[in-house]
């Protein structure tokens, strides 16, 4: 099962960004990553799994007009404490275009930052 998660609402979309997005689960747990394995999968829901660490993430996109609203749930499905997570981005695409070619902008903000 090709796990092409966010990139093939974008293509669905008939996004700019759906052309050049790589396929991949749009998320990043841990570093080094700990690599989760597309379980599942609906248009518009996937189940990934990480036997090792014991996790399970359910994700989800909506789209509204041309807006993709996705949401993730992480969950311990093993009676142990998992290992310490120290990254998680809800939000990781990979994109094929030279760095010269676009630009990236964000924003920090929320609870996690130093003061």
């Amino acid at each position: 099962m090709e796990d092409r998660g966010l990139a093939e609402v974008l293509s669905r979309l008939d996004s700019p960004l759906g052309h050049v997005a790589e396929a991949g689960n749009g998320f990043r747990i841990g570093s080094p990553d700990f690599g989760f394995v597309l379980t599942e999968k609906s248009e518009s829901h996937w189940t990934h799994v990480n036997h090792d660490h014991s996790l399970k993430i359910e994700s989800q996109a909506r789209v509204i007009g041309q807006t993709v609203i996705t949401s993730h749930t992480l969950e311990n499905t093993g009676s142990l404490s998992s290992a310490p997570i120290d990254v998680i981005e809800p939000l990781n695409i990979l994109f094929r275009q030279p760095a010269d070619t676009w630009s990236h902008m964000y924003a920090n903000g929320g609870t996690s930052e130093e003061s």
